[in-house]
């Protein structure tokens, strides 16, 4: 239920609705998104049962996975799949993570850079001057991001669901209620 909620508060899932140019794209936008976020969950739950039922049968290869849960889908495909297959399988997630990382990059630079800096600090900062913040905003948060990152007690599901709740919860009932 959390993850659901969340949904609602994730300023670079709401950024794409806001570039929406009519009610009528909107409605087409959420239903699109409605039906990838189940595919993508269902998927995610589909690979974590399918996970526990071959790693149960065959606990020799479960010695990466039974460390470190979150190695499930790259211990699948490692060992199910050609390695061109497995490849491709394992650039899709990076190539998912850096989707979200530059987008999330972005509005955090683009909230902190109008929404602080030229809201409070300067209300009459150039154009310029306003694209130099956001750079070095970008260059912060992706710092703080590493230095949180580079704990190993830290796991990606545990970091995920911490953001995903913050960010849940800070903007989930601005958007709900206006």
């Amino acid at each position: 239920m959390g993850w659901g909620l969340g949904y609602f508060g994730q300023p670079h899932i709401l950024a794409r609705f806001m570039a929406a140019d009519s009610h009528h794209s909107i409605v087409h936008a959420r239903r699109i998104s409605m039906t990838w976020m189940i595919l993508c969950l269902g998927g995610a739950v589909a690979v974590g049962f399918f996970g526990i039922a071959y790693f149960n049968n065959n606990p020799s290869l479960a010695g990466a996975v039974n460390q470190n849960a979150e190695r499930v889908f790259i211990e699948l495909a490692q060992i199910l799949f050609n390695p061109w297959i497995a490849g491709i399988l394992l650039s899709a997630i990076l190539a998912a993570v850096m989707s979200t990382l530059s987008c999330q990059l972005l509005v955090c630079s683009s909230a902190i850079t109008e929404d602080l800096y030229k809201a409070f600090l300067r209300k009459n900062a150039g154009q310029k001057e306003l694209v130099w913040v956001g750079r070095m905003m970008v260059l912060v948060v992706a710092l703080v991001a590493i230095a949180l990152a580079a704990n190993p007690e830290n796991r990606v599901l545990g970091l995920v669901s911490y953001a995903w709740a913050g960010f849940g919860a800070a903007f989930g009932p601005v958007v709900l209620f206006s």
